[in-house]
């Protein structure tokens, strides 16, 4: 596939795959960034002076919404949005510290934002005659959180 000259939009390109991603893409091409206020970012903005940056936290609906509006009003066609950010956390409901909060924010950003971003800005990618989304996802998608063998199971009834 030849990615030259588009407006690729990536999420998490501030460290990681993300930033990888960036690198890869953003000597042929402009790139957007939605990534979440952080040291990470400034050096991006450093490091990386041409790319557009859209500082949100993806857990933060408001701000996932903020941004999105701003990248959306500046009537730029989107060729790719690169769903790249992602948390992974492993509570567990027998944890002394269980705190739920850590399974909504992990499918805020996970999820949640992702649905958010695709509607928000689905008028920008349908600019472009050959639009496309990404979403990446993690291994854990095959290898599933697990219960410690040292809690004891319930026995069949």
């Amino acid at each position: 596939m030849d990615i030259k000259n588009k407006h690729i939009v990536i999420t998490g390109g501030a460290s990681g795959l993300g930033l990888e991603l960036l690198r890869q893409l953003e000597a042929d091409n402009h790139i957007s960034v939605i990534a979440r206020p952080s040291a990470g970012v400034g050096l991006l903005r450093k490091a990386h002076p041409d790319v557009s940056i859209y500082e949100a936290d993806l857990a933060d609906l408001d701000a996932v919404e903020t941004a999105a509006d701003a990248l959306a009003k500046t009537g730029q066609p989107i060729d790719m949005l690169i769903n790249n950010a992602a948390v992974q956390y492993t509570p567990r409901f027998t944890d002394t510290n269980f705190r739920y909060e850590t399974i909504r924010r992990e499918i805020d950003v996970n999820f949640t934002s992702v649905c958010v971003l695709v509607h928000l800005l689905l008028p920008n990618l349908m600019q472009s005659p050959f639009s496309m989304i990404v979403n990446i996802n993690s291994v854990w998608r095959w290898r599933p959180k697990r219960i410690p063998r040292s809690i004891a199971r319930p026995k069949a009834l």
